[in-house]
């Protein structure tokens, strides 16, 4: 109670006039001596003041997340629904996960074998691949270069060889990499800068702004973000524990 108390003297104390009356009306306690009565009793119980912080952090805490799952909700269509996206699994598939990902990020790449290991192991599984470039020139010349084989269904293809090669892929290894699939690496890497792929870039990266997503790779999964290379056991849990979830 006395704990009670003191946040209701605080709160009175921010709020309150220069002087507050009392019942009688015939004397006055000025703001100043219930401040040092307030900080007297703070400094003889500084575990009041701990549990008040504790309570306020936990407080954000809940609020940031409220904040997160609205701007998931509110954006679930380009999030989840953006026919410019390329995914693997069924269009069909009950759950679905979101990566935003750099083909330069050492740990996207370690992260590419868990990810088709389960969608192989789950086909009730969805993987949307939000192309997030981030890392620099090499990054958007390699992102713009898939985005532009989809039209010629060779995405997944070079999407595969991006993320298998080691380390950065631009330049004559990545014409290499476009030529080996069949394509002209000229001609996509020309159509790589059309208008439509800008815009796609340009929209994924505010997408990714609004979900505060500014590093690589970072998963939506059940509209929670996750910040960081996951296991294949880390998704894998995860996914279990929704399907229990829809039991």
């Amino acid at each position: 109670m006395k704990k009670f108390v003191l946040v209701c003297l605080l709160t009175i104390f921010m709020a309150a006039p220069l002087s507050v009356n009392a019942s009688d009306d015939s004397e006055k306690i000025s703001k100043e001596a219930l401040g040092k009565a307030i900080r007297d009793y703070l400094m003889k119980n500084p575990a009041v003041m701990a549990e008040v912080f504790e309570n306020t952090q936990k407080y954000l805490i809940a609020e940031d997340e409220r904040r997160q799952l609205q701007t998931l909700m509110d954006n679930s269509d380009a999030l989840y629904n953006d026919k410019r996206d390329f995914s693997v699994g069924s269009p069909d598939a009950p759950i679905t996960i979101v990566e935003f990902f750099d083909y330069n990020c050492g740990y996207c790449k370690r992260a590419f074998p868990d990810i088709m290991k389960l969608t192989q192991k789950n086909p009730d599984v969805r993987v949307v691949f939000k192309e997030f470039p981030i890392l620099g020139p090499a990054s958007e010349q390699a992102a713009r270069a898939a985005l532009a084989s989809k039209s010629e269904g060779k995405y997944f293809a070079i999407h595969q060889g991006l993320l298998n090669a080691r380390g950065s892929v631009s330049g004559a290894a990545l014409s290499s990499l476009i030529e080996k699939h069949g394509l002209n690496a000229d001609e996509v890497v020309t159509r790589g800068n059309d208008k439509d792929i800008d815009a796609h870039i340009k929209d994924v990266r505010n997408l990714a702004q609004k979900l505060g997503v500014t590093g690589t790779p970072a998963f939506v999964i059940d509209n929670q973000v996750f910040s960081g290379a996951l296991s294949y056991e880390n998704m894998q849990e995860l996914i279990d524990n929704i399907k229990s979830a829809s039991n």
